[in-house]
């Protein structure tokens, strides 16, 4: 290992850039990660290799900042919906009030079938 370049597989790295093993993937799938596939006893494993310095990688941290905005965007949108609804209970609440005031007709009784008549 040259100048602390650490070569690891797809598990170790995942473990030290705090990514699942499926990401790491994709990240050397999208060439984000270097690595060679190389023929071990038990077939193909991919060797990943990072830098000394490379913990996190920038464009995971960047992913991670998308991802704080988004989260920000769906608090806010809670926030409005939580109001809405509010607005929308207090509605219910007036609409009930409305309908306590005036009294409705009963309903009339339901029409009784042939079949309950005939065997009555």
């Amino acid at each position: 290992m040259a100048d602390g370049v650490r070569i690891l597989g797809i598990d170790e790295t995942a473990q030290a850039l705090g990514i699942s093993p499926d990401t790491v993937r994709r990240h050397i799938k999208e060439g984000k990660l270097s690595a060679k596939k190389v023929q071990t006893k038990r077939g193909p494993r991919w060797k990943v290799t990072l830098p000394p310095s490379q913990t996190v990688n920038s464009s995971i941290s960047s992913q991670t900042d998308i991802s704080d905005i988004y989260v920000n965007s769906l608090l806010e949108r809670i926030k409005s919906l939580e109001t809405e609804l509010t607005a929308r209970r207090s509605e219910v609440q007036q609409l009930y009030g409305m309908l306590g005031q005036k009294a409705l007709p009963a309903p009339a009784p339901a029409p009784v079938s042939w079949l309950k008549r005939l065997f009555k």
